[in-house]
């Protein structure tokens, strides 16, 4: 029976939630719908209504969760069915992002999207909630209108349907059974699609070199690697998978007992881990696969999963709203798991067996949740998933130090050793005894899903952030974990050569003093257009932000402006001038928005359970990355952060110096530490007593380290040591009486890369990669179909 707890929950706590569904709003800003694999399976899901809100800490009520829980089961594509990894290797090899099509299609506008937004060849498959007006109208159009379409229906219907059991899937091998069925068909659909014969047969590869490679455990966090490696391997087609649904009430059993600091279960993943990194890494080398530049981050990203206890349940529900059972859902949230994932309460007693049992089904439910969000955006590039053990109370004090409210000067003065103090402890707590060395060893990028500023967990010593590329999806509101991966799934954007032209920076002020600096550097910025050839303007209202982006439709759009919070609403903004904000309500409706955001503007991103921040409109309006602030940043540092992206974006866009915006943008905000010394110690040198022989030659120095530290940065086992050679050999050339440069700043931890930047490739990159594969590329394409 469903508690007052889980109904006063979804009663009192909703906001606005866009599931993953298209977005017609997307073809006006450069976007291109991802092109298909031939023979790619396409999944969509019809719910019972649209509701239009979701919990501000739980999942969203529309989602059925069982969903992706039941499509981990079945395949992309229809040639895993008799080519075996044949998928998983064009995709490694092509570096071209293969996501598992899914969409969701509202029952109210289904026959739009059905009418405009998909082919009618291929083969689909859609899972129903048979609860929806017009069950029987729905299925006969579904199945007349396309080449061909099976049905999945979620929960039983409310009366026979059995005159459509012909296309009615109960189960893998149900699907399967049909698709050996309707193989000549197929081949018919197939032959179509690529334009000559193509024959399809059901038969499934046997990989025995793979016996035992890929062993379930009945440990839930385990599962979505399990299927990742079905995925990749094939080795689970024929049916034998075990029974894998495990309700609330079974895993409740491990809630109370259990050694708390045992890091067995996590080894067990990070095992899992490294089978498919091993899969990966072999199939490169064993085929010789090169990267322009000798780049040496080619390893698919980890999919980093990190469950955070909502911290600011006091605003979102009044005490005074009589809620029932209050008191229990304030137990239930200062719950949080041991290394062992097992639940228990900070500086509490352990809870009841009763206590344990709620929780479980409302923790049970958010965390397959973040699994079922896990696997949509691992399925890209066939990327492990490692979710770690779900925080509470545990690290809200060390947290809490970094509420916007908190920042002041002082703060920022010391925030060098206060971001590293609360990440070592959040290492500590989820990575301890050298764990985090086997997460982070390999260069890869990481995509976290969580609350928690993950880029400031620790390896050598460093921020994540520093050592690699960070993005991050948040946690909260539940149903931006589901835009962002629509946003990439059902559409792609690349970055041409012309991005630089295609770039919008809006510049807003006030008439306060401190903005004379302000306008300083922004007229360096207008004055580099004229050579670079971006977009600027100054804008004095909102309406000015709205018409220019209206006007010039960017690839990118930089923000130059002063930010701020308001806790009350738990919300970020942009200041346009004394009087006026842009705000995510205004973001949303006037569709304010570009595939990239770039805000140079203080506390755009708060920590500490905001909700309602800019870059979560920013998605939800339709973009796919966003960078942001944590804190305050200066002004000079801030410009110069953004000047850098513009002035070498030029560069990136016709060189294959990245592979992807996530790769730039990190590279950028990562160096910016250096360039922030090179600047403090210039400006030290010109105003100083030195002659003018001693001043260029220490300036020639300075920038002669500066340039080799930045380029020895972008390989991923140099950057600590070169920062570190950097800073050594800064302090060995330096007069003695010159301030010393431990009083710098460094902002680059400011900063956070959110949403999926790792996904918007540089063309330059992919046609470099191409052409360093050329052989290759010939002798793939010749041997699969899949293309």
């Amino acid at each position: 029976m469903e508690s007052l707890v889980w109904k006063w929950i979804n009663k009192l706590l909703h906001r606005a939630l866009r599931l993953i569904k298209p977005r017609r709003t997307m073809f006006r800003s450069g976007f291109e719908p991802r092109t298909f694999n031939l023979g790619d399976i396409e999944y969509y899901y019809i719910p019972d209504e649209d509701r239009g809100r979701a919990t501000a800490f739980f999942p969203p009520l529309e989602f059925d969760n069982t969903i992706i829980e039941t499509l981990r089961e079945y395949p992309k594509n229809l040639f895993q069915l008799c080519k075996g990894n044949q998928l998983y290797e064009a995709n490694r090899f092509s570096q071209i992002p293969l996501p598992l099509k899914f969409a969701t299609l509202f029952h109210k506008d289904y026959q739009y999207a059905v009418m405009n937004m998909i082919g009618k060849l291929g083969i689909k498959v859609f899972f129903i909630n048979p609860n929806i007006p017009d069950i029987e109208i729905t299925i006969k159009h579904i199945l007349s209108y396309f080449d061909l379409a099976y049905v999945i229906l979620i929960k039983d219907a409310p009366f026979p349907l059995s005159q459509y059991s012909e296309f009615l899937i109960q189960g893998r091998k149900s699907f399967f059974d049909k698709l050996e069925r309707d193989s000549a068909r197929i081949s018919r659909i197939l032959t179509e699609m690529k334009g000559k014969k193509v024959t399809f047969k059901l038969d499934i590869p046997s990989y025995e070199g793979f016996s035992g490679y890929n062993e379930f455990s009945r440990f839930r966090p385990s599962f979505n690697n399990y299927y990742m490696l079905n995925q990749i391997i094939c080795n689970d087609w024929h049916g034998h998978t075990p029974e894998l649904k495990i309700s609330w009430q079974e895993e409740s059993a491990s809630v109370i007992k259990g050694d708390k600091n045992d890091p067995s279960r996590l080894k067990s993943l990070l095992n899992q881990v490294d089978k498919i990194d091993k899969i990966e890494y072999n199939f490169i080398k064993l085929n010789h696969i090169k990267f322009p530049n000798g780049q040496d981050e080619w390893m698919s990203p980890l999919i980093l999963t990190i469950p955070f206890n909502f911290p600011y349940i006091d605003l979102v529900i009044p005490q005074n709203a009589k809620m029932p059972n209050w008191d229990m859902l304030r137990k239930m949230l200062d719950m949080e798991q041991s290394l062992a994932y097992l639940y228990y309460k900070e500086g509490l007693p352990d809870p009841t067996e009763e206590e344990s049992m709620e929780f479980a089904a409302l923790a049970t439910a958010k965390t397959s949740f973040l699994d079922s969000v896990a696997y949509l955006h691992a399925s890209f590039t066939f990327s492990p998933m490692l979710r770690l053990p779900h925080l509470g109370n545990s690290i809200k004090k060390e947290l809490s130090f970094f509420k916007p409210e908190n920042i002041n000067a002082k703060n920022i003065k010391n925030s060098r050793a206060n971001i590293l103090k609360f990440g070592n402890r959040l290492t500590e707590r989820i990575l301890p005894n050298g764990l985090s060395k086997d997460v982070f060893t390999l260069p890869r990028q990481i995509v976290a899903i969580s609350d928690l500023p993950v880029e400031w967990l620790i390896h050598e010593g460093e921020n994540i952030s520093f050592t690699h590329d960070v993005t991050r999806i948040p946690e909260t509101p539940y149903g931006g974990t589901l835009s962002a991966f629509a946003a990439s799934s059902l559409f792609k954007f690349d970055l041409d050569e012309n991005v630089i032209v295609n770039t919008l920076v809006l510049f807003c002020a006030t008439a306060d003093d401190d903005d004379r600096e302000f306008l300083k550097y922004f007229r360096a910025i207008e004055n580099l257009s004229k050579t670079l050839g971006y977009k600027t303007f100054r804008c004095k209202s909102a309406a000015d932000v709205i018409a220019k982006v209206n006007e010039y439709k960017p690839s990118i759009l930089i923000f130059d402006s002063h930010g701020g919070f308001d806790k009350e609403t738990l919300s970020s903004f942009l200041w346009v001038n004394e009087n006026e904000k842009i705000t995510g309500d205004m973001i949303v409706k006037e569709q304010i928005f570009a595939p990239i955001v770039f805000l140079s503007a203080c506390h755009t991103n708060p920590n500490y359970g905001y909700i309602n921040k800019l870059a979560d409109a920013f998605f939800e309006a339709g973009c796919i990355s966003v960078t942001a602030t944590y804190f305050p940043i200066s002004i000079r540092s801030g410009f110069n952060v953004y000047l850098r992206v513009l002035n070498s974006l030029a560069h990136a866009s016709r060189n294959p110096a990245h592979k992807n915006w996530l790769s730039f943008v990190s590279h950028i905000i990562r160096t910016s530490y250096i360039m922030d010394l090179s600047t403090y110690v210039y400006e030290f040198t010109v105003t100083s007593s030195l002659t003018m022989d001693a001043k260029d030659e220490l300036i020639n120095r300075v920038q002669e380290l500066t340039l080799q530290a930045t380029i020895r940065m972008t390989r991923f086992h140099d950057r600590v040591n070169a920062k570190d050679d950097y800073i050594e050999s800064l302090k060995a050339i330096l007069p003695t009486t010159f301030p010393s440069i431990d009083n710098i700043v460094p902002e680059n931890a400011f900063y956070t890369n959110l949403g999926r930047g790792d996904l918007i490739m540089f063309k330059v990159w992919s046609e470099n990669y191409k052409k360093v594969n050329t052989t290759l590329f010939n002798n793939k394409q010749s041997d699969t179909n899949l293309n």
